[in-house]
């Protein structure tokens, strides 16, 4: 209820003041030479945050005197901190939490530009209107109600990635010509990745064991490969593989999962239960220490692409040409079927079994095939 009110608040006062201001400024009128602070939006899902990296790069190289402020979902923040285009984290609680102080803050930093590259709520743009920032552009692929406020609304184009889509809200100020940074790389923090392979191999006892990562959930359960399967992958792979230990990732809320798999496999100390035994900032130090992840499309297996660690990825209902892969092609394998139904219900379908077309042989034999190899 109290969500549905300060809805309807927050409405009203964009619908006030575009009849009294009107829209945010027309690109046209921008003078990029003048551009001395922007604020970029990215402040959805980890995957998506992780997809708006190379436009963050891209602002700071087409921008390299201004200050760039990046408003992202707290429960990231401490991850994407050691991103060194950026010159100021502000949290975003999400939804209409805070949104005082979030008015405040872009108030008073008096941006030139707000550049939304990703989000899932009229608030940090509609903010970011009230706020006089004079310049807004988002990308998005509905006509919803933020559209009237802003100076550009980028379309939405089917055929592009999640990091073209992103890229697009750059073009639509330099023009489809600009040369833009397609891929980029996460750092960790110092000593974290000889921290974490210091514990996983205190964890399993065996100092040159060779970590392959298991992401076994994911953001929606429609993109996840039964449990079933990573029981029976991760039992073929101990089986032949005698240097590797198997670790699973996950959030507090998936560790009984997580163990159940784990139980399933019966590997003794081979097999490692790390969900909920690490932050957030952590996983990028932890997917370094593995020589190769095998996941669902969901954030970790888009993290692990940006630290360059192998990934054995499976897609089917989600798209590959969206969400796949973007870099290092050769360090990256998808497992792929097409959707088998028509047209496909996605995050709305409620009997999600289409993850079952992947096979078991089908992973172990990419593995096996040489993309893992053993030492």
């Amino acid at each position: 209820m109290m969500r549905k009110v300060k809805s309807k608040i927050f409405d009203l006062l964009l619908q006030r003041k575009l009849k009294k201001a009107g829209p945010a400024r027309p690109i046209a009128e921008l003078n990029i030479e003048r551009v001395q602070k922007i604020l970029v939006v990215s402040s959805t899902a980890l995957g998506d945050t992780v997809f708006s990296l190379p436009a963050i790069a891209s602002t700071r190289e087409l921008f390299p005197g201004a200050k760039i402020s990046w408003l992202l979902k707290k429960a990231y923040l401490d991850l994407f901190r050691v991103v060194k285009d950026v010159d100021e984290f502000i949290p975003y609680h999400g939804g209409y939490r805070k949104l005082l102080d979030l008015y405040r803050k872009i108030k008073e930093e008096s941006f030139d530009l707000c550049l939304i590259f990703h989000d899932s709520d009229p608030c940090p743009g509609g903010m970011a209107y009230l706020s006089d920032v004079p310049f807004i552009l988002r990308c998005g692929f509905k006509d919803e109600k933020l559209a009237p406020y802003l100076s550009a609304r980028v379309p939405y184009v089917d055929e592009h990635h999640a990091i073209e889509q992103r890229l697009d809200v750059l073009r639509a100020i330099f023009g489809g010509d600009v040369t833009l940074q397609k891929e980029v790389r996460l750092e960790t923090k110092i000593g974290d990745e000889q921290k974490w392979r210091k514990n996983l191999s205190e964890l399993c006892g065996w100092k040159n064991a060779a970590f392959v990562g298991f992401q076994t959930t994911a953001a929606r359960r429609y993109r996840a490969w039964p449990a079933k399967k990573f029981v029976e992958l991760g039992k073929r792979l101990l089986s032949r593989y005698p240097d590797m230990v198997l670790v699973l990732l996950g959030a507090t809320s998936e560790r009984k999962y997580c163990q159940d798999i784990v139980d399933g496999i019966c590997g003794g100390r081979r097999v490692i239960n790390l969900a909920s035994e690490y932050q957030i900032s952590e996983l990028p130090a932890i997917l370094k220490t593995f020589d190769l992840l095998v996941s669902n499309d969901t954030g970790p297996l888009h993290v692990a692409i940006v630290v360059g660690t192998p990934t054995v990825s499976l897609f089917v209902p989600s798209r590959v040409e969206h969400t796949g892969p973007y870099q290092d092609f050769s360090k990256h394998k998808v497992i792929r079927k097409p959707p088998p139904c028509d047209p496909c219900l996605i995050k709305y379908c409620g009997d999600p079994w289409c993850m079952d077309l992947i096979s078991v042989e089908e992973v172990f034999e990419v593995i096996e095939s040489g993309f893992y190899k053993c030492e």
